[in-house]
């Protein structure tokens, strides 16, 4: 994949998370991902490592320059993939 790909995959992946962590409630659907549980310590340890920060700045210096709007409430289910919809429940 290219970072193109990359960015909207992520984009995607977000959108999908930020429908069912809050938006889900407005189109009737189950609100069913509950951040809290993922304390910042150990959020911290799985995502702040060093190689990882390497490649975020690596991938985020490729897509400099570049405009990305972000996407409306009423679509953001529709980035969700069908295995994430059939586990969490919204289809």
């Amino acid at each position: 994949m290219n970072t193109e790909e990359n960015h909207k995959a992520l984009m995607d992946a977000l959108d999908c998370n930020f429908y069912f962590r809050g938006t889900a409630e407005d189109y009737g659907d189950p609100v069913v991902i509950n951040h809290s549980v993922v304390s910042g310590r150990l959020k911290s340890m799985q995502l702040n490592t060093k190689s990882r920060v390497i490649a975020y700045l690596s991938y985020n210096r490729q897509l400099s320059g570049g405009v990305y709007t972000l996407t409306p409430y009423s679509q953001q289910k529709s980035k969700c993939s069908e295995e994430t919809l059939v586990l969490l429940g919204g289809e």
